[in-house]
């Protein structure tokens, strides 16, 4: 009798065999993810970078071109640097044990919370209203396992953790911008 680790790398041995499997189980979502994740960056891009950058570009502090590379620069660097912190905080939110048997449910919701945050972030940016992406995400994920598994399938204390720290960050960031503001007008 052969092992589940004999039998899988018997199978995935075998390249073609391999590519034939992902490609009958799993292309499709691959295809329908790259989709969706566009739709979602081209919304942050649409609605977080005119929230980040209008007051720059509006006060002809920074031109449109300027801040465009701007914002690709500091976008491009935040997620290199501190978007794996981010991703294992909101994969905490969801409880995947609760998905071990059902491995499809789980592709299906990460589909729909990336279709539900791209949604949410479009028509907002076509309404002009200016919303967070990270508040879409998160919203989303909780969507999608409320809907699964109910109270039971959240990590409400990681979630706590995460609501909790929206207003910190915003004290942050003003004392940032204060302290910088008068540095800059002490020492132009």
């Amino acid at each position: 009798m052969s092992s589940p680790l004999t039998f899988s790398s018997t199978i995935f041995s075998t390249p073609t065999c391999a590519i034939a499997v992902f490609h009958n189980a799993y292309l499709w979502a691959l295809v329908v993810g790259f989709v969706l994740s566009f739709v979602l960056g081209f919304g942050m891009g649409a609605n977080d970078v005119a929230n980040a950058f209008g007051t720059s570009v509006g006060s002809n502090v920074l031109t449109v071109r300027n801040a465009f590379i701007l914002a690709t620069i500091m976008e491009t660097l935040g997620a290199v640097l501190v978007g794996s912190n981010v991703t294992n905080a909101l994969q905490e939110m969801l409880k995947r044990r609760l998905y071990a048997n059902h491995p499809s449910q789980l592709l299906l919701g990460q589909l729909a919370i990336l279709g539900g945050g791209s949604a949410w972030l479009m028509t907002a940016t076509l309404l002009r209203l200016p919303v967070s992406s990270t508040h879409s995400i998160v919203g989303a994920i909780l969507g999608f396992t409320l809907v699964m598994n109910g109270l039971e399938g959240v990590s409400w204390k990681t979630v706590v953790k995460i609501t909790l720290s929206w207003p910190d960050v915003q004290t942050c960031t003003t004392t940032d911008d204060r302290l910088i503001s008068a540095l800059l007008l002490e020492y132009p």
